[in-house]
């Protein structure tokens, strides 16, 4: 648990820069993928309620792509706001990971920040699954995590 700790501290001291929010340039990192991974796992295991997952795609772009892990923590569908990223599942049972645009007709309309339309899915209580806890970028997308 110290060597994991260890890592997850040194993933964010040096791991990620931030820039100036006006800019849409990406996240960079100086980390690998499998150390972004270890440093999500050991955040998850503060609380075992929080999933870790690989992001995928570029609709969260330039935030979130494939070189991007998340950890995505519950939060009560009353307690969602307009911009907030959550992940909930499509009808295909697939997981999206998208920001919150506004209510409407008692859910939400969500849309991938790369998309230039909302999801034709809304959000609802039953496939919310929670909202971006932390997000653990890498420099190399091409490197899979180990389980």
């Amino acid at each position: 648990m110290i060597r994991g700790l260890a890592v997850a501290l040194a993933v964010l001291a040096s791991g990620c820069r931030s820039t100036d929010p006006a800019e849409t340039q990406a996240p960079t990192s100086t980390v690998n993928l499998q150390a972004a991974a270890q440093a999500a796992v050991v955040a998850q295991e503060s609380d075992q309620n929080r999933e870790v997952s690989r992001g995928a795609g570029q609709s969260m772009a330039p935030i979130y792509g494939d070189n991007t892990i998340l950890l995505i923590a519950p939060i009560a569908y009353t307690d969602l706001r307009p911009g907030m990223n959550v992940a909930y599942r499509n009808p295909a049972g697939d997981r999206i990971v998208h920001t919150l645009m506004y209510p409407e007709n008692g859910y939400w309309v969500a849309r991938g920040l790369n998309n230039p339309a909302p999801d034709r899915d809304y959000v609802t209580p039953q496939n919310l699954i929670g909202v971006v806890y932390g997000s653990f970028q890498s420099d190399d997308p091409a490197v899979t995590p180990e389980e």
